[in-house]
């Protein structure tokens, strides 16, 4: 039996090819926390792309990761597990994203990546390290203005993220960053969350 009881996943539009990879398990910590969820999206062509949906740890979302806090603690322990992933793919040359809720303001992570003593201190500089080379990575926010889902509320920065891996990040089409936040009048009845899709539109490639 899990301690986390919620799931990632992905909606897949009908008809594109996909094959469902194993439960990221590592990334939950024994079970504590969530699981990654991996997708593939068009196996076995050129096109070929894997997905990694995550949700992390919150609690930690702008301090070091080193700070004396038990959610920052946590969070540390994920990076090793979230940069293998990454570097596993980047290994192989392929295309790949990471995307969900990193609980984490990635655009305010400063390096460096690890202390003096070793240990993890920014995520961001830790899994966009460039090596192997697939792995200098493009977070799709970059440069954007933030903007909240909802009327009243006051958060300043993203938590919610679409990393991209070097390639897939040259696809990127020219204003193609999405994010949609809620209809005032629904925010306001439903009690929407502070979470709201983030998206990226990507230049097609040969079958």
């Amino acid at each position: 039996r899990r301690e986390a009881v919620q799931i990632s996943c992905f909606a897949i539009r009908r008809g594109i090819p996909h094959r469902c990879g194993p439960d990221f398990v590592a990334l939950s910590l024994g079970g504590r926390l969530r699981r990654g969820a991996e997708l593939v999206l068009y196996p076995g062509e050129p096109r070929e792309l894997r997905l990694l949906s995550v949700h992390l740890k919150s609690g930690c979302a702008r301090r070091a990761l080193d700070s004396p806090r038990d959610a920052c603690g946590t969070l540390a322990r994920q990076v090793p597990e979230l940069e293998r992933w990454s570097d596993a793919q980047a290994a192989t040359g392929r295309p790949f994203a990471v995307l969900g809720d990193f609980n984490r303001d990635l655009l305010a992570d400063p390096g460096p990546a690890r202390n003096d003593r070793g240990e993890p201190r920014s995520l961001w500089a830790e899994i966009d390290d460039g090596e192997p080379a697939e792995a200098d990575l493009v977070n799709v926010a970059e440069g954007q203005r933030f903007v909240n889902c909802a009327p009243g509320q006051h958060y300043g920065g993203y938590i919610d993220h679409v990393v991209l891996s070097r390639s897939l990040a040259e696809r990127r089409l020219p204003g193609g960053f999405v994010r949609l936040p809620y209809l005032p009048r629904y925010a306001l009845r439903l009690r929407l969350p502070d979470h709201c899709p983030v998206g990226v539109d990507l230049a097609p490639v040969a079958r």
